[in-house]
């Protein structure tokens, strides 16, 4: 008969020991593994979600002309969009929570992949140097951010940084500290992570930085960090929209506008004094200067200034009146009045007291001293010129002893003191008109001198 022998003994302490220990590696290794993906997936759907913000702004930008100002009621959002905003360096309310509703995004589309409320900062500024990207108006690739991220290394170090960026977008990473809750609260800035405090501080400078775990503030004295810093300059923004011809580039608005200054000058200039529309609607949102065109104003005058205040053009279209007058010679077209400096008013009036005074040499002139009248009037020539201003006549008794070079009469209309217009005529100008015309001159044109 055969007997099976039957072991009653269990496993010995040492070797339960070998076990828990093996388990406990392998469920570290696990719970190690899971925490990685865990936080990859977070990384991730963070990524995503800042993406499909950033196309929601293009898109917002399309329809409405500008961007939305962030959600700043941290306590209770909504996701509407304050109605107004500014940027300044303390409780600038141009930052906030990315306004969902505003934007047509679901609530789950604002938070980061730990939960957290994204900070949104956009440029809001209407002073010198930057521009209001949230007031209806006309942006373009000439407008101009006013945020700037620092681009720098995981140990903080670095001097590489983006400027005149025009929205910034953090994710406060997995401490999420100084992010918005979906509970109505705000979490405490950090205290110890430099870097990280300055994605907190509205100052409008932000740290774009490689995660880093490191604590040790002596090899690492910007602190740890793990937020997600994502921006948008003025291309990322107007780039698409010029592309698809839904916005204009500054270069073609620029263009228009000059085509528009031109046909109007040259379609609508006429007479002594030329004027450009009080309210111009065809220039839109473009803030302009202009002046009332005279035959009195100098060349260099600025006639029209197209400011960039409120519609930045980089640089402002500005046209002289020395300008204006190249596009009427360059179209093969009369000057009007305005732009001529007086030539063209005051030329049929000088050959009217140029021809009477000629007619007066041969009517007159005989011995080898003449002399002409002492008034233009004598002659019942007018004796003020077209702008109310008295023409000055300075006539010479001409004798032939002079020489031929001798101016024998002037006649001055002056405009300004830099503006004027002169008639003269020397005694030799005056001899070859009248060998010219068959006639023998007087004594007194001709030279005998030694």
């Amino acid at each position: 008969m055969i007997k099976i022998l039957r072991s009653n003994a269990g496993f010995t302490l040492t070797e339960m020991a070998m076990v828990i220990m093996i388990m406990g590696v392998v469920g570290s290794i696990l719970m190690t593994s899971l925490s990685a993906r865990m936080s990859q997936t977070s990384h991730t759907v963070t990524k995503q979600r800042m993406a499909a913000i950033k196309e929601a702004m293009i898109s917002f930008l399309r329809v409405k002309g500008r961007l939305p100002c962030p959600d700043t009621v941290v306590t209770a959002p909504t996701g509407q969009a304050a109605d107004t905003c500014s940027s300044s360096t303390t409780g600038a309310t141009s930052s906030g929570i990315v306004p969902w509703q505003t934007l047509g995004l679901p609530r789950e589309g604002v938070l980061d992949g730990w939960g957290n409320f994204f900070t949104y900062h956009v440029t809001a500024k209407t002073s010198a140097g930057s521009s209001n990207w949230t007031a209806p108006g006309t942006l373009n690739d000439a407008s101009i951010g006013d945020l700037i991220v620092l681009q720098r290394k995981s140990d903080g170090t670095g001097t590489e940084q983006v400027t005149e960026v025009v929205l910034v977008l953090v994710s406060h990473g997995p401490n999420g500290k100084g992010a918005g809750t979906v509970k109505g609260t705000q979490n405490a800035p950090p205290t110890d992570h430099p870097h990280e405090l300055e994605n907190t501080n509205l100052d409008g400078t932000y740290v774009q930085r490689d995660f880093s775990d490191n604590t040790d503030l002596v090899t690492n004295p910007n602190g740890p960090f793990d937020d997600i810093v994502e921006y948008m300059t003025v291309a990322d923004l107007i780039g698409p929209l010029i592309g698809e011809g839904s916005v204009k580039s500054s270069a073609a608005q620029l263009e228009e506008i000059r085509n528009l200054l031109k046909g109007y000058i040259l379609q609508s200039f006429s007479g002594s004094s030329c004027t450009f529309p009080g309210a111009w609607t065809a220039l839109g949102n473009f803030d302009y200067t202009t002046a009332v065109v005279t035959v009195s104003m100098t060349a260099e005058t600025d006639i029209i200034t197209v400011d960039s205040t409120s519609t930045p053009l980089n640089p402002d279209i500005r046209m002289t009146k020395q300008q204006a007058i190249g596009l009427f010679t360059s179209a093969g077209k009369t000057l009007p009045a305005c732009l001529d400096h007086g030539y063209g008013v005051i030329a049929d009036l000088f050959a009217t007291i140029k021809h009477t005074l000629v007619a007066y040499m041969v009517n007159h002139f005989s011995s080898d001293s003449c002399a002409f009248p002492e008034t233009l009037g004598e002659l019942g020539l007018p004796t003020a010129d077209p702008w109310g201003g008295n023409l000055e006549y300075i006539p010479v008794t001409v004798n032939v002893a002079d020489p031929e070079s001798t101016t024998i009469f002037t006649v001055k209309s002056t405009v300004t003191p830099t503006v004027n217009h002169t008639l003269s005529m020397t005694k030799a100008e005056a001899n070859g008109l009248l060998i010219a015309a068959g006639m023998t001159p007087a004594g007194c044109l001709m030279f005998h001198g030694p």
